[in-house]
């Protein structure tokens, strides 16, 4: 997912240490899919950062008349910590950012910029990782609306090797921050519907949940899946595929921003020609500036016009 016509470069996956995984984040959706955008622009020995807010409400995803949402999130990711607790009792709250810096909200347009300065005790979990670290898809993460569902897609991105986690119902309730009596209904309001909305949305596929006994009573869950490597996922084309629809699928995932799981679905119930002829009615859109969010706005042409389930 890199932004060459732009002024920022988002890669398409994210690194940081699995103290951060394993920690319950505080965040709202939106200060969370910022927090994977910093992540995912971070350059080693960098601070600072200067980020165009017409391009970052692109790759969030978020339509331009709501940007005073995004510097909402902004603010509220300033004020939170990251919550670690060690393996010798003690609890450290680290935060992101150190500094940020934007026009007053009376007069800050979509146009501008805003400054952020990471802060220097949040660098060893994101910079110069050896080991202990976790690598998730940056688009999957932000696929996700529930922040719940983003949070139990990084745990199965730390454990994508395995392919299986064992959580006690305490570690669950607390790298989700619930606390439910009644486990029954956590999961069927909370786990459950994360794990549907990961499984549709993501490149973590075949999610099973397995209850641990002790005696007669629950202890806790094996969650067992298979995470795909975003890699992988363009050799799944028809076997047929010749150089233009590669390109086509290229397309799809660079410049109109979709997942690879959608370009793949349009490629799959698409022709060739109509595609093209999609992509000549969105430029015109776009060259009219009547496009504020490429992405959404080419999944939903496809949606509509071809009855297409993504």
């Amino acid at each position: 997912m890199k932004a060459e016509d732009n002024n920022i470069s988002v890669r398409d996956n994210v690194y940081q240490s699995n103290h951060i995984t394993q920690s319950h984040l505080p965040f709202t959706k939106v200060e969370a899919d910022i927090f994977t955008i910093i992540l995912a622009t971070l350059q080693a020995d960098k601070t600072d950062y200067k980020y165009n807010i017409k391009e970052l409400l692109n790759y969030l995803k978020i339509e331009a008349k709501h940007y005073k949402n995004f510097v909402a999130g902004l603010n509220g990711l300033y004020e939170k910590s990251i919550i670690i607790k060690h393996s010798d009792g003690n609890i450290e709250k680290i935060r992101l950012l150190s500094r940020i810096k934007y026009k007053d909200p009376k007069n800050i347009s979509i146009n501008d910029d805003v400054e952020i300065n990471i802060s220097s005790e949040i660098k060893p979990h994101l910079f110069d990782l050896k080991k202990h670290y976790t690598i998730y898809e940056t688009n999957s993460f932000l696929q996700l609306e529930s922040i719940n569902s983003k949070k139990l897609y990084t745990l199965f991105a730390q454990f994508k090797n395995t392919g299986k986690i064992r959580m006690s119902k305490n570690q669950i309730q607390e790298i989700l921050h619930t606390n439910y009596a009644d486990f029954s209904v956590l999961m069927a309001k909370v786990i459950k519907p994360c794990v549907a909305e990961i499984q549709n949305k993501t490149n973590v596929k075949n999610i099973t949940i397995q209850p641990i006994k002790r005696g007669r009573l629950i202890d806790g869950y094996f969650f067992n899946f298979n995470y795909k490597v975003v890699q992988l996922e363009l050799p799944l084309l028809p076997r047929d595929t010749n150089v233009n629809t590669l390109n086509q699928f290229g397309d799809l995932t660079t410049k109109y921003k979709l997942t690879h799981h959608q370009a793949t679905t349009i490629i799959e119930n698409v022709a060739y020609k109509e595609i093209n002829k999609i992509f000549h009615e969105i430029s015109i859109q776009i060259s009219n500036n009547k496009v504020d969010n490429i992405g959404a706005y080419t999944l939903a042409i496809f949606r509509n016009k071809f009855n297409l389930v993504f």
